[in-house]
């Protein structure tokens, strides 16, 4: 992962400033403690490492929401304002309405008092710790009296100018009650910061649970608390998409959606990205034969109006009353291999799954589907529909669990062939057989 960020001004003229906040990296890559627990705190990973040193080890470290949301305030303050000074108000009551978490006050008092008589420290890209604020500043007695202002260190302002990542506070909000959830968008926006439209990031349950599980916490255990926060933070922000399964979670930049269509239903557990597997030769690429055309509910062919909207490159259906020479200059590829009807059913062997998946055009159509039947026959009775973005989702039909994780892990790995095929860009069997990917085999790890 690149930790290579543009500055925060080059970012910012991308992004609304009512809604805009800044969170330095590091505080992305790793949770801070959930619970405040005694004593010294340290997390490290090989990318990044926060530590936290209450004054003596008799005193709890700041931990949960609140502290969160004060590093949040901190972090954006000081971007904004490029200061070491950064004023907290003469009291806690304005700050917590500012922060939105007004009647808080009371846990924003307590959080804010541990984190400023702390002493903090972060390191990025396998640097050298940096703390994050000014020895001298440091609160030494025992006193909870509200502070009006904070000093931080310059090496971690000028840290910040390098590594701010762009959080939406509108998202936030929605967020504030989970600590885990806000640890979980913050990861997600610092992954996708610096990835392309197109491109898939997969992180694994181990190093999830490094960087923001708890000791006591196992695998298990903690892949449940954190895909409850997914879901929290793929409600919030649709502008992500996410999978699960079990090797990691995979997230990349959702297409925009069809606003007149989103299924009502909760995100699923999906699947990671796999490798591409051997090139699939053209005898085995020639089951990939024309099949009867999806019919039933939102994968039916489209009508003569919404034909008229194909995209170049997709072939057109062959016309009865058309002379035989017409009909094979309006292919490109030979007429054995050409894709001539709208929707084709990609044989076993070549997915590795025991059902039939079916691709079909899209005809314009922004949202993408494909179908699933027990087998390779159309079934319209047993047919599943599966929306591709901005996460799989099952718009009619049925898979077990099972079934639908193989299935989800399959389109996850196969994204770029569903797309080309849906936009007209695929036209013969040769292509598909040769770029369909299998899904990964069940137990692996």
């Amino acid at each position: 992962m690149s930790l290579n960020h543009a500055p925060p001004a080059a970012l910012a003229q991308e992004m609304s400033e009512d809604t805009i906040l800044w969170l330095h990296a590091a505080f992305c890559e790793l949770g801070g403690p959930i619970r405040g627990a005694r004593g010294n705190w340290h997390r490290e990973i090989g990318t990044a490492a926060l530590r936290i040193e209450p004054n003596s080890a008799e005193h709890a470290v700041p931990s949960g929401r609140m502290l969160r949301l004060c590093l949040m305030h901190i972090c954006d303050t000081a971007v904004r304002t490029q200061g070491v000074t950064l004023d907290l108000g003469e009291s806690a009551t304005p700050l917590a309405d500012q922060m939105q978490a007004g009647g808080r006050v009371l846990d924003l008092i307590e959080q804010m008092h541990r984190l400023l008589a702390a002493k903090v420290s972060i390191s990025i890209g396998g640097g050298a710790e940096i703390p994050v604020f000014d020895a001298r500043s440091r609160s030494r007695g025992e006193s909870a009296e509200w502070r009006p202002s904070v000093r931080l260190s310059s090496k971690f302002l000028a840290s910040l100018a390098d590594h701010a990542i762009a959080l939406d506070r509108v998202v936030l909000r929605q967020l504030f009650d989970s600590p885990l959830a806000l640890d979980a968008y913050a990861w997600i926006r610092l992954s996708l910061s610096s990835a392309s439209a197109d491109r898939t990031l997969t992180t694994s349950w181990a190093d999830l649970l490094k960087r923001f599980g708890t000791t006591s916490q196992g695998t298990e255990t903690f892949r449940e608390a954190f895909e409850t926060a997914l879901r929290l933070v793929f409600d919030a922000d649709r502008s992500i998409a996410l999978a699960v399964d079990d090797d990691g979670v995979s997230v990349r930049h959702a297409e925009p959606e069809d606003d007149q269509v989103k299924p009502a239903v909760a995100p699923p557990e999906v699947a990671r990205v796999q490798a591409p597997g051997p090139p699939v030769t053209r005898e085995e690429a020639s089951p990939l034969a024309p099949l009867p055309e999806l019919s039933p509910g939102p994968l039916a062919a489209p009508t003569p109006a919404s034909a008229a909207g194909r995209k170049p490159g997709v072939s057109k259906r062959p016309d009865p009353q058309a002379p035989a020479a017409a009909q094979a200059s309006a292919n490109t590829a030979p007429a054995a291999d050409q894709i001539t009807q709208d929707s084709i059913c990609l044989p076993r062997h070549s997915t590795g799954l025991s059902q039939g998946l079916w691709l079909r055009r899209g005809h314009g159509e922004e949202r993408v589907l494909i179908g699933v039947t027990p087998g390779t026959r159309m079934e319209p009775d047993r047919l599943t529909v599966l929306a591709v973005e901005p996460m799989v989702l099952q718009v009619s039909g049925g898979l077990y669990q099972q079934d639908f994780d193989r299935v989800s892990a399959w389109i996850m790995s196969n994204r770029d062939l569903i797309d080309d095929f849906w936009s007209g860009q695929i036209t013969s069997f040769e292509e598909v057989g040769r770029r369909v990917r299998k899904a990964p085999a069940l137990g692996s790890r």
